[in-house]
C-alpha cells in the first residue's frame, strides 16, 4: 500500500469520525429497494476492488450536513466499502509499517440477546473473561455465512484507525484472533482476556507461544476441522512482532478450510468500562430475514437515552457463497427515532 493510498485511508476514516460525531437533523431519501444482487454498479466496484488490493473501492461522500438520514446512509457506504476492501494490510502516514487488517477494513461485530438490566453494549459484567470481550470480523475475503449461534443483531464498532484519527472516541485494541470460534469464555488464564490456552490443554496456548506464525504451520498441527478448544489463537496485541502476518495466517486457515465459509472466526477485543460514552460504536445491525429487526431497534432507543448519541440501525444481507457479496443498507423504516 503506497503513501498516496494510506493518505486516502485517514481522509476516509476522518470523514467516518465526522459522520458518527455530527449533531443536527436533516431527512434525505432513503435508499433505492432495489436487490443488492441486481446492482451492476456495485458488482463492478467490487470487480475493480479485486484488481487493485491497495485501492480505496470508490471515493466516499463527503459527510453532508445533518445527522440520522445523511449520516445514516453514509455509514452504510463506509460498511459496505469495508465488506469490499480486500487489502491485505494497513498502514498509516505516520507509520509505513504494515498492521493487521482489522484496523482499517471489514467489519467488527457483536451479536447480542437483549436482556433486562443490562445494556448490550456493555461488556458483561458476568463473563469469566474480564479483560476482553468476543467479536467476529466479516470481509469479503472471510466471510461466514451466519453470526455466532445464528444471532439475528447485535452492533458493529468502528476499526481503530478511525478512532485513532478521530480523538473523541475510545481506542479499543484487538488482543488475538482465533480462525474459528475458539470457546474463549474457558481461556481465563495468561491475562484473562480470552486468548490463553483452553482450560488444561497446552497446545492451545498462543500460537506465537508455539512457534505457529504461519497457516501452513497451524493447520499441520491442528487440521482443517479442528475441535474449538482444540486450537491456538494468534496474538495481535501491542509489541506484537509481525502482527499483520499472524492475522492475514488465521484468513488463509479460514480460506482454505473445506467447512471454512459455514464457521465465524473469533476476535478478543480489550475491555472497557460500563457505560462508557465514548465507546466508538458506529452501528446497530439485524440480519435480513432473521427476525432481529425489532430487537435492533430497541438497541437504538435505549443507547440514545442511556448515551444520548444517535446511531443507525443497519440493515445486513449475509454472503450466501464463499468470496460472495453482502449488503449494508440504511432504511428510514428501521429508525424508530428520526
Amino acid at each position: 500500500m503506497n503513501a498516496a493510498c494510506a493518505r486516502t485511508r485517514c481522509a476516509f476514516w476522518l470523514g467516518v469520525a465526522a459522520i458518527l460525531l455530527a449533531g443536527c437533523v436533516t431527512t434525505v431519501r432513503p435508499p433505492g429497494d432495489a436487490s443488492f444482487d441486481d446492482d451492476s454498479a456495485a458488482q463492478a466496484r467490487v470487480g475493480a476492488r479485486a484488481a487493485d488490493p491497495g485501492a480505496m473501492p470508490y471515493e466516499m461522500p463527503p459527510p453532508r450536513p445533518g445527522i440520522r438520514g445523511g449520516v445514516g446512509e453514509d455509514i452504510a457506504r463506509h460498511l459496505q466499502a469495508r465488506y469490499d476492501d480486500t487489502s491485505p494490510y494497513c498502514t498509516k502516514p505516520s507509520d509505513p509499517n504494515p498492521q493487521p487488517a482489522v484496523l482499517c477494513s471489514g467489519i467488527l461485530l457483536r451479536v447480542s440477546t437483549r436482556g433486562p438490566g443490562f445494556h448490550i453494549w456493555n461488556p458483561n459484567p458476568g463473563s469469566p473473561i474480564k479483560n476482553g470481550v468476543p467479536f467476529s470480523w466479516l470481509r469479503r475475503d472471510a466471510a461466514f455465512a451466519t453470526p455466532v449461534w445464528g444471532k439475528g443483531s447485535g452492533y458493529i464498532l468502528m476499526p481503530r484507525f478511525a478512532t485513532d484519527e478521530s480523538g473523541g472516541f475510545r481506542p479499543l485494541t484487538v488482543l488475538c484472533v482465533f480462525p474459528f470460534d475458539g470457546w474463549t469464555w474457558e481461556r481465563t488464564g495468561g491475562n484473562n482476556d480470552g486468548c490463553d490456552q483452553f482450560g488444561s490443554d497446552t497446545h492451545s496456548r498462543p500460537c506465537q507461544a508455539q512457534n505457529i506464525t504461519t497457516s501452513h504451520q497451524w493447520v499441520t498441527k491442528f487440521g482443517w476441522d479442528p475441535p474449538n478448544e482444540r486450537q491456538c489463537g494468534f496474538a495481535l496485541g501491542p509489541g506484537t512482532a509481525n502482527a499483520y502476518l499472524a492475522f492475514r495466517a488465521h484468513m488463509e486457515i479460514r480460506q482454505g478450510a473445506p467447512n471454512g465459509f459455514t464457521k465465524h472466526n473469533e476476535l478478543m477485543v480489550g475491555t472497557w468500562p460500563q457505560n462508557d460514552p465514548a465507546l466508538p460504536l458506529e452501528a446497530f445491525f439485524y440480519v435480513n430475514g432473521s427476525g432481529g429487526r425489532g430487537e435492533a431497534m430497541l438497541n437504538q432507543e435505549d443507547f440514545f437515552s442511556a448515551v444520548g448519541r444517535w446511531v443507525p440501525v443497519i440493515q445486513v444481507t449475509m454472503p450466501v457463497v464463499p468470496n460472495g457479496m453482502a449488503a449494508f443498507r440504511y432504511l428510514k423504516e428501521d429508525q424508530p427515532i428520526q
